[in-house]
């Protein structure tokens, strides 16, 4: 895939700290109901290594997200925020026409619908 469009580009340079900032607050929260868990099963150091386990899994989807972020790999990184529903539509819908079909294509989707942002 071709290099995305320099205004696209500068759009997304420009949007990354606010999701970024958005995706680590959910991934606080979720950390910290985990770590709040009152399930008598576990004990406090199964209960440390479950939000452990959660914070590694999702480091790795940010770094995925996150990491690396270059003109030439764009259309991915942005098939990836898609694909996790890390962008709000209003950010979505600020890309031109072109870049949203080539993410959609690349997401297998149709429409992009986040729900829960």
């Amino acid at each position: 895939m071709t290099k995305i469009p320099e205004p696209e580009w500068r759009k997304i340079r420009d949007m990354k700290a606010a999701i970024l900032d958005r995706v680590c607050k959910g991934i606080l929260t979720d950390l910290a109901d985990a770590s709040q868990t009152t399930d008598d099963m576990l004990n406090h150091h199964q209960q440390y290594l479950h939000v452990y386990e959660m914070l590694q899994a999702r480091d790795n989807e940010v770094a995925q997200g996150f990491n690396d972020l270059k003109r030439s790999n764009a259309y991915f990184l942005l098939a990836h925020w898609v694909g996790n529903q890390w962008l709000t539509l209003s950010e979505f819908n600020t890309l031109s026409e072109d870049t949203r079909g080539k993410v959609l294509l690349l997401c297998g989707l149709d429409d992009y619908d986040p729900s829960e942002i």
